[in-house]
């Protein structure tokens, strides 16, 4: 009897209530500090947080004119961008090239000439027996 009395005492101040919002509050501190200490954590062990290695050191220099000279190397072959097959209509023996190697031609330029010494015996000699005919 004595403690149902005292219940309802308690009940009449609040001292339950009170204690249970105490109890409630010391829940909140603590999950507000676990949170606290978890996001402490990420930002501790993000890498934007790093210390920049060696290779990001400048050298600087004072502004000055002067010319620009570049040097460019390399090992291999060099292959042609565009590659033109030249044939002849007729075949023989050639007298003289007229051009190089990579040398700009246009249309109708004159490459090579070729020796017709054979190609005008043979037109001579056609020519001799049609007539004798």
């Amino acid at each position: 009897m004595e403690q149902q009395k005292k219940l309802e005492i308690e009940a009449l101040l609040g001292v339950r209530q009170l204690w249970l919002r105490r109890v409630a509050s010391l829940r909140n501190v603590l999950i507000l500090c676990g949170l606290g200490l978890a996001a402490y954590g990420v930002w501790l062990y993000q890498p934007a947080h790093e210390t920049p290695p060696a290779a990001y050191n400048f050298a600087t220099e004072k502004v000055s004119r002067s010319e620009l000279k570049g040097k460019v190397t390399a090992t291999g072959t060099v292959q042609p961008t565009n590659k033109v097959d030249v044939s002849s209509e007729l075949s023989g023996v050639i007298r003289t090239v007229l051009v190089n190697f990579n040398s700009f031609v246009r249309k109708g330029d004159l490459l090579v000439e070729v020796d017709t010494t054979g190609l005008q015996a043979e037109k001579i000699a056609f020519c001799t027996e049609g007539s004798l005919t």
